[in-house]
């Protein structure tokens, strides 16, 4: 019982980290926007590559993930630098291969 709630637990902060980048890349400009956008693509191309079992696929997309969603902490202001954050240590779980061992 204790892992199903440890994964939806983990999931809902992804998913909402995930809409909150989405909602930065709507409503800033510049470096912030990029970087936000940038993070919800690769957020979610990560999770298709780790639904096909794609190793390779995840580590790269990880790596990146980790980089842009690190720009988007640091452009973010307050409270809300946690969410890129929990975005870049699922893509940090991504790049070492976690998943997969």
């Amino acid at each position: 019982m204790t892992p199903i709630l440890l994964g939806i637990l983990i999931a809902a902060t992804l998913f909402g980290a995930l809409m909150w980048c989405g909602y930065r890349a709507y409503e800033t400009k510049g470096l912030a926007q990029y970087a936000n956008l940038a993070t919800v693509l690769l957020t979610i191309f990560a999770m298709a590559a780790l639904s096909f079992e794609s190793e390779t696929a995840s580590r790269a997309m990880g790596a990146q993930l980790c980089i842009t969603s690190l720009v988007a902490m640091w452009s973010d202001r307050g409270w809300s630098r946690l969410l890129p954050l929990a975005l870049s240590a699922f893509g940090a779980v991504l790049t070492l291969g976690i998943p997969f061992a």
